[in-house]
């Protein structure tokens, strides 16, 4: 481009205004974004309203001359230019407006009906137009509502010199008589002081109105009716709220009544668990279950805590403990809710209802497979409640579950947030004062990015750098200054509290512990004794020593200043007690990782990015459109805010506007499949002798859905084919039909195997072979072994693109017209032998070429031949002759010597007698040694090909026709017979293979496929099934001790890096422990590598084995801290965990009766519970439960001794846990307690029941 010089010069001299078009062009190229097509949304300037100038005549400036440019016709180019003068007589009335016409000075009406117009109107025309009101009316009474318009337009050119506005002082009469229902118009005054919006956006490209979509299995909801007679379509609510259902609810609840599924997509806050909330209620009243599922355990609880205020009869089923199992509402994890489907559980026979919260979870890596087992496997008369994040494929998801399970979905989609939200760009140093300022508006609501506040933004950032004021840092003591400032402005602006995401654990904590002693401005002197009193009684649980540790001290006073941590690395207890204040709103600032936004509802005023790209693991990348849309979601309390605030900070360097506009208005998550063939789910359907479930089950997933949807087609077209294969008695029989047959088979043995694997060996062959400028023979539609020259390549994609040029003619175009499939004509060249390069002189003499774009599996041979070409200016030139305009252009000097050279080439090949001038596959000069012998491989199918003599085949193509069409119809009934056939899953192949391993690993027996007792003892388990069945059954479990077992098993829950060196273990049961299960581990290892392909190797991490080790030997947590970097929090979660394995080890050993490994793992089981690291809510369940059980006979005593009652449970509470709310129950019902008092019975009752 840089290369075009032009002058943008008319005849003159003068200089042209305009932009340089090589520059215009060339901003195109490197931004393409720039185009006006691609830009969905245009920005209007605001400009000042003036009505006069709208009846402003433009011939009063109309130009008298103008510049008409002279082109050469052939090339397009500006000759010459010719002025020539604007004449008005050129004008006339039908290309000039009405007003230029000469009238009278008789009325409009009589106008009308004495004089034709140019313009014919049809007579039959409707009176009207569809969808106005009324026609123009005239009062033919009045003479003063008629006006002459030319008079009007000969003042304003008599008067133009003197005053052109005049005129407008003039009173105009009214001429359209107006129905009194149309209010009156706004006037000029009115319309200049509305208030102008500085950020007016306009949609001129806006999406139409969406389609709703209703089909066999899946229905959407129209959501914006709204629906006025609920109350007498639902006369007998199962549940009745306080406040009115928003439509969509309605929408929902009223099919939930018609016993029908629902899938509900909505934002975080809208209101997604009141359909939850009716569902449960609904089988309370047809007296039915109701089970409840969620991903996260955190959620779980704090949905118990909810259900349980509103409904009474709610239980809790979790991997460790179980509350009141027997409920009609049952809160569950998935593996729960997965399990009692695999072991058929009563409670799923009684189950009405099942509600999956955070359906989004299917996307999980780890454990979204659980979700579509559940879908697939509950029985199809439970009804679904399905709540999810707002996802693109909500439809398609839908839609494979109605197919599923052979019942219509309905889904309520609704993008309605019920707090709006508004995103600000913050620009501010740390000698910021003016917060205002420093705040940009860069999103208001569901509109539009604002890019003048993002252009504001970035002017404001350069100009500090400029007069260096902007002194930020990456130091966390450096930026201190400017968040002390931030937060007090937020502060002055009521935007507490406020959610801080920082994309990094360690960060957090070092900005949360810089800010202590810092901000004291943000609790007053009560909210910070309610803090620490509350943080006090919390953790009276926890033993001294633990409640010294470093955490738990600086999280004691961050609390009292008002801010709090909050992430994976934070004890599960202190996270509680954070939740629990922040919803208090006595945490104004919370400094939390993204896990903080993801289940537990903890909305916010104002939500802070501290940075919005995050480390994935992998590389550093900015948030997808999800991930901020989910964390940005916390902004904004229903029933507290008008509106969310929304707060990205730029540091150093403000994010590219692309890069935010993509990041706010991308599209959200989409579902998909994360289905897997699990040890777990094999052995479970062998161990019910249902192997042919499981390969519907497969059939069934949702990876499956596009097969499924096009099973119907593939299974139409198999019968149509059956019938024509029939109908055609044509099979090959004679000589020389067997012999094209074994032509055609060969050709395809080597065609199949040259299209997988031809791109490798040409990438891996000398860069010469490929370079531009190289002859090669290509087969390519019609253009049969056709010699071609390389322009250019797009190593990119795969396979390999390339552009060649190649000779060219009419006749050749006219006889590839007939349509066949590409690898007819393949086959075709095969069969020649190469012989198709004997064109005859017609074909080559002429200058006829053309530009073609093929793969590399298009290059059947490479030559000697090579040449410098302009590549570029023969594309440029051929392009440019494509256009209809240019079809008649010279070929450029470039082009024409490429053709002839072409020309020259093609003739030498023709009169060659051997193949010297092509190279051989086996003189690719490849080195690596699998694709050498992949080459060994394709040649020796090549020569295959061309053993076969085909010189005696009279009418060769003729006989070859019959049988390509007799063939690939065979081929094309085998291929849809596959496709099916369960063979055709995706997941089939891996299922085979791991059904072969469990039969080597004796887990299945092969003679019958019926499981052995390792394979049931095998099924039980959750995880890493293989590796622990071989542990159990190896008696290693009966020789350790409980706290050795519970160190060495720790590497199936710990995933963290460490620091820690494995070689200062020097307890010889650990080192043996660990030994024994590496040697399962790649002894299991290995045989899955023999059966499966892509196989991964998968390393065992043991860098919690001292820390879990000392933990179980109930050594202080301080001095466990002291020997690992891995942060408190993930100890605690690993524990958790591998409590819930140990736990399942534990009913399996139950299974083989080894009663000394059960009573090593009860004995592991008391250690466990000696831990108050964990969640309130979680030791209270368990622990309150135990205390109630031990305190039977110490309730009999109190009553006797003490007959208030109060004062008994005053005690309970004192006794008890903190927190478990024993007095709040017995303030609620005193009179029927104090009644039964004295009744021993009674209190058993009670204490049973709070069990």
């Amino acid at each position: 481009m840089d290369n075009i010089k032009m002058k943008y010069e008319v005849p003159g001299g003068i200089t042209s205004i305009m932009p340089s078009i090589p520059a215009d062009l060339l901003s195109y190229i490197n931004c393409i974004e720039n185009l006006p097509v691609y830009k969905g949304e245009s920005i209007l300037p605001k400009r000042d309203i003036n009505l006069p100038s709208l009846y402003a005549d433009n011939d009063i400036n109309y130009m008298p001359t103008n510049l008409i440019p002279e082109r050469d016709p052939k090339t397009g180019k500006i000759v010459s230019y010719e002025e020539v003068i604007n004449d008005p007589i050129f004008q006339s009335e039908g290309n000039s407006i009405p007003c230029l016409k000469s009238m009278n000075s008789q009325s409009t009406v009589d106008q009308h009906e004495d004089n034709t117009f140019q313009f014919q109107f049809d007579p039959n025309d409707l009176p009207i137009a569809p969808g106005m009101s009324n026609k123009l009316k005239i009062n033919k009474n009045d003479q003063n509502t008629s006006i002459n318009i030319c008079a009007i337009d000969t003042a304003v050119e008599d008067e133009w010199t003197e005053d052109v506005g005049g005129f407008w002082d003039d009173e105009v009469p009214e001429i359209i008589s107006q129905p009194d229902n149309i209010p009156e118009p706004i006037s000029v005054d009115e319309i200049n002081h509305i208030k102008k919006d500085e950020n007016f956006v306009l949609k001129i490209t806006g999406n139409a109105e969406r389609v709703l979509v209703k089909s066999k299995w899946v229905e959407e909801l129209d959501i914006s009716k709204p629906i006025d007679n609920f109350d007498e379509l639902l006369p007998d609510p199962a549940y009745k709220w306080e406040f009115e259902l928003d439509t969509f609810q309605k929408q929902a609840v009223l099919k939930l009544e018609e016993k029908s599924s629902v899938f509900v997509a909505a934002h975080t806050s809208a209101g997604k668990t009141v359909i939850a909330e009716y569902a449960i209620a609904l089988a309370k009243k047809h007296q039915l279950r109701c089970i409840y599922t969620s991903p996260i355990k955190a959620l779980s609880n704090q949905k118990f805590r909810d259900f349980k205020k509103k409904f009474g009869d709610v239980g809790l089923i979790t991997g460790d403990f179980q509350v009141k199992p027997e409920a009609q509402c049952l809160i569950v994890t998935t593996e729960i809710l997965c399990s009692m489907l695999y072991s058929d559980s009563d409670k799923i026979k009684e189950t009405e209802f099942v509600i999956l919260d955070e359906v989004h979870y299917v996307n999980d890596r780890d454990r979204g497979h659980i979700w579509e087992q559940i879908l697939i496997m509950l029985p199809k008369r439970v009804k679904l409640v399905m709540l999810s994040a707002t996802v693109t494929n909500v439809i398609d998801f839908a839609n494979w579950i109605g197919r599923t399970r052979d019942s219509k979905i309905y889904v309520v989609f609704t993008l309605y947030r019920p707090v709006p939200l508004e995103h600000y760009l913050y620009v501010g140093s740390n000698t910021s004062m003016e917060m205002k300022d420093n705040m940009h508006l860069i999103r208001k609501a569901d509109s539009g990015f604002l890019i003048q506040g993002y252009r504001k933004a970035s002017d404001l950032l350069k100009k500090n750098k400029e007069v260096k004021k902007y002194q930020d840092s990456k130091s966390i003591k450096d930026q201190k200054p400017k968040w002390i400032n931030f937060l007090r402005f937020l502060d002055k602006n009521n935007l507490f509290p406020t959610v801080v995401f920082i994309l990094s654990r360690k960060k957090c904590d070092m900005m949360a512990e810089s800010l202590k002693n810092s901000v004291n401005f943000l609790l007053n002197n009560k909210e910070s004794q309610a803090n620490e009193y509350f943080f006090n009684d919390a953790i009276k649980k926890l033993k001294p020593e633990d409640r010294a540790l470093p955490q738990v001290v600086l999280m004691k006073e961050l609390l009292c200043q008002g801010i709090a941590v909050h992430h994976s690395g934070i004890l599960p207890i202190l996270k509680e007690i954070v939740e629990m204040q922040f919803q208090k709103s006595l945490v104004k600032c919370l400094f939390a990782t993204e896990t903080f936004a993801i289940g537990i509802n903890m909305p916010a005023r104002t939500v802070v990015f501290e940075a919005i790209n995050k480390f994935d693991g992998i590389e550093k990348r900015n948030l997808a459109p999800a991930e901020y849309t989910q964390m940005a979601g916390r902004a904004g309390r229903r029933g507290h805010d008008d509106s969310g605030t929304v707060i990205i900070m730029a540091n150093d360097q403000l994010p590219n506007d692309r890069e935010l506009t993509n990041m706010m208005l991308g599209k959200s998550a989409k579902l998909e499949s994360q289905f897997k063939v699990s040890y777990s789910i094999i052995l479970n359907m062998f161990k019910k002798k249902n192997s042919e479930t499981l390969e519907e089950i497969l059939g069934s997933s949702f990876i499956e859905a596009a097969r499924a949807k096009k099973k119907d087609e593939y299974t139409e077209e198999l019968n149509s084919l059956k019938i024509i294969h029939e109908n055609n008695n044509w099979e090959p029989t004679g000589k020389q039909d067997l012999t094209v047959k074994e032509f055609y088979l060969r050709a395809k043995d080597y065609l199949d195997c040259r299209n997988e694997e031809w791109d490798k060996l040409y990438a891996a062959s000398d860069k010469s072979f490929s370079e531009v400028g190289r002859f090669v023979i290509i087969t390519h539609q019609h253009y049969i072994g056709n010699l071609a020259i390389i322009l250019s390549s797009n190593a990119k994609k795969i396979p390999r693109e390339f552009r060649v040029l190649v000779l060219d003619n009419d006749k050749v175009n006219n006889e590839g017209s007939d349509n066949k499939m590409d690898s007819w004509y393949k086959f075709i060249y095969l069969s020649k032998k190469r012989r198709s390069l004997n064109k005859s002189l017609d074909d080559i003499s002429n200058n006829a070429h053309t530009i073609l774009t093929i793969t590399s599996n298009s290059i059947f041979a490479i030559t000697k031949f090579s040449g410098n070409f302009d590549n570029d200016s023969i594309i440029k030139n051929w392009e440019m002759r494509q256009n209809e305009r240019f079809r008649d252009a010279a070929i450029s000097t470039h082009c024409q010597r490429a053709i002839t050279m072409l020309s020259e080439k093609t003739l030498l090949l023709n009169r060659a007698e051997n193949d010297d001038s092509v190279i051989s596959l086996l003189d690719l000069g490849i080195d690596n040694f699998e694709l050498h012998r992949t080459m060994l491989h394709m040649h020796a199918l090549e020569n295959q090909v061309y053993n076969i003599e085909l010189s005696d085949i009279i009418a060769f193509e003729e006989v070859f026709s019959k049988l390509y069409e007799y063939q690939t119809r065979i081929e094309r009934i085998a291929e849809l017979q596959h496709q099916i056939s369960n063979k055709a899953l995706q997941l089939y192949n891996e299922y085979i293979s791991k059904v072969e391993i469990l039969k080597e690993l004796k887990y299945i027996n092969p003679r019958n496929e019926i499981t052995t007792q390792k394979g049931n003892v095998a099924a039980t388990m959750g995880s890493h099934e293989l590796l622990v069945t071989e542990l159990l059954l190896c008696n290693m479990f009966e020789e350790m001790k409980p706290e050795e077992i519970a160190a060495v098993l720790s590497c199936l829950v710990c995933e963290s890096k460490s620091n820690i060196d494995l070689e200062q273990i020097k307890e010889q049961n650990l080192i043996n422990g660990m030994n024994l299960i590496k040697q399962k581990h790649d002894y299991i290892q290995s045989v899955e590598s023999n059966y499966l392909s892509n196989y991964e190797r998968v390393n065992l991490n043991f860098n919690l084995v001292k820390v879990l080790y000392l933990w179980a030997q109930e050594k202080p947590f301080s001095e466990i801290m002291e020997i690992t970097d891995i942060q408190e929090g993930i100890i605690v979660r690993c524990i958790v965990q591998l409590n819930e394995i140990l736990t399942v080890i534990k009913n399996a050993a139950k299974m083989i009766g080894t009663n000394k490994i059960i009573s090593v793992l009860n004995a592991f089981n008391d250690y466990h519970n000696h831990c108050r690291l964990s969640v309130i809510s979680e030791i209270d369940y368990v622990s309150v439960a135990r205390r109630l059980q031990c305190l039977l006979f110490s309730v009999f005593t109190f009553v006797v001794v003490f007959p208030s009652v109060f004062r008994v449970f005053q005690l309970l509470d004192d006794f008890c846990e903190p927190d478990f709310g024993v007095m709040k129950i017995m303030k609620t019902y005193p009179s029927t307690i104090y009644t039964y008092h004295r009744n021993l019975k009674t209190y058993c009752v009670i204490a049973k029941a709070y069990s």
